[in-house]
């Protein structure tokens, strides 16, 4: 299933109507919609962090197969200028303000967008907000500014891996003026063949690679003698196996790392806390491979 997230029902509205998507039976307070011939559903989130995070928690509590994906879609205002309004962007960091904490999905789903970093905050952006956090860090600043982004990746990542989200925002405004929602759906409308293209884009992806079983070295005696080592829960095995998909599908080495884990005297671990940190060091340069 492609889980398709959005904070406004203006934001969504073109792509409901494209897709020909019906609504399901109400279960609660997030309103969900079905497509007849294709496996995406569309949910509705509502505006700022505490309620994206909590809709897509509840929504993908059952989304545990290697194939399920995530597309968050919404507007975002440019912070410095240096996007066109209209302008879509793939989302290749988040972070969030109140925490400071970065996210970095992962790019390995190819869709062909220009890349952009967005910073997440619980209010409305004003611009002599974003010339204060520009004077301080040019260098640093993420480039969009929106209200969701981070709390739905870090909701999502409890069910999901980083490769398995895509983050796609349309630049709106820029923390001058408020922007209508008949203006929002003309430019979600006019950005339909980009959701349209990632959409075909992460369902080949799905049935190409991921709902594939994993390569037969993911069961081999390193991998196997490392979870022995790390003490692991059925919750970490589950997590190491998402982990190998990712490394089979970027060539990530992953039997030289665990050996370099314990020529380093890190394995075995002499508890499961120290497993679950050192399966977060590999997680960690799985990540960064290649970077």
């Amino acid at each position: 299933m492609i889980y398709v997230f959005a904070a406004l029902a203006c934001e969504l509205d073109p792509l409901l109507h494209a897709l020909k998507a019906d609504p399901l039976p109400a279960s609660g307070p997030v309103r969900q919609w079905q497509t007849h011939d294709r496996p995406v559903r569309l949910v509705l989130t509502g505006t700022g962090p505490l309620k994206a995070a909590a809709c897509v928690s509840s929504v993908l509590q059952g989304a545990r197969r290697p194939e399920d994906l995530l597309l968050s879609l919404g507007t975002c205002a440019s912070l410095h200028g240096g996007h066109m309004k209209g302008e879509i962007c793939r989302i290749n960091r988040i972070t969030d303000l109140a925490s400071q904490h970065s996210f970095y999905p992962d790019p390995v789903l190819a869709v062909p967008l220009r890349e952009a970093s967005i910073l997440t905050g619980a209010q409305l952006l004003e611009k002599q907000q974003a010339s204060v956090w520009y004077m301080k860090q040019p260098s640093l600043l993420p480039e969009l500014y929106d209200m969701e982004c981070a709390a739905v990746f870090a909701a999502a990542h409890l069910y999901l891996g980083s490769h398995q989200m895509v983050f796609l925002r349309l630049v709106s405004d820029f923390g001058d003026a408020d922007v209508s929602r008949e203006e929002v759906i003309s430019l979600q409308t006019q950005a339909l063949p980009v959701y349209l293209n990632a959409l075909d884009a992460m369902e080949a992806f799905a049935s190409s690679f991921l709902s594939k079983p994993a390569e037969p070295e993911a069961e081999d005696e390193a991998v196997s003698a490392f979870l022995q080592d790390i003490h692991a829960t059925c919750a970490m095995r589950l997590q190491m196996e998402q982990l190998l998909r990712y490394a089979r599908l970027t060539g990530f080495p992953t039997e030289e790392v665990l050996s370099r884990f314990r020529a380093e005297g890190k394995l075995p671990c002499p508890s499961k806390k120290e497993g679950v940190s050192l399966l977060a060091a590999f997680e960690h340069e799985l990540q960064f491979f290649g970077s």
